[in-house]
């Protein structure tokens, strides 16, 4: 019963570990130790073994409910979390703005149908129409930018 009860605490020191030092090799290593545990419980105390699941996964459970709510509160969690927004007031964009564009006119450079290319104010953009198709050549308007979807219509 010993080995099975080492082999449990291993593994969730393991896992523990893995927080501190990422690879890999100390989460899966506690993973295996807790399956293993788990295993030789079942093999060798059948009649206990569920029980020993059951207080296993609640353990887990409690100790994840816990974490949740009591790491960001710590001095270390304040470490380990990123609590700053980094946000457009910021500088921080994941993308240009492409709201310059709207309501200017351009060339589908492709068969849009409904997606391809256009030509929108001298640079090729990847564009949507509205639905319809729109041949290559004929002149589109752009209606509406929704990040970094451009929608078109022809004109």
């Amino acid at each position: 019963m010993w080995t099975i009860i080492l082999l449990f605490v291993a593994g969730i020191t393991f896992i523990f570990i893995e927080i501190f030092v990422p690879g890999g090799i100390f989460g899966l290593s506690g993973c295996l130790a807790i399956f293993g545990s788990i295993f030789l419980c079942f093999k060798n105390y059948p009649s206990i073994a569920l029980y020993v699941l059951l207080l296993e996964l609640v353990s887990a459970g409690i100790a994840i409910i816990l974490a949740l709510k009591l790491l960001p509160k710590t001095k270390f969690g304040k470490y380990v979390i990123l609590s700053k927004k980094e946000g457009k007031n910021e500088g921080f964009v994941s993308h240009d703005s492409l709201e310059n564009i709207k309501d200017k006119e351009g060339i589908a450079l492709t068969l849009l149908r409904p997606a391809g290319k256009a030509k929108i104010n001298g640079q090729k953009f990847d564009v949507v129409t509205e639905g319809g198709y729109v041949r290559k050549n004929e002149k589109v308007k752009v209606v509406m930018i929704s990040g970094k979807k451009i929608v078109v219509r022809k004109i």
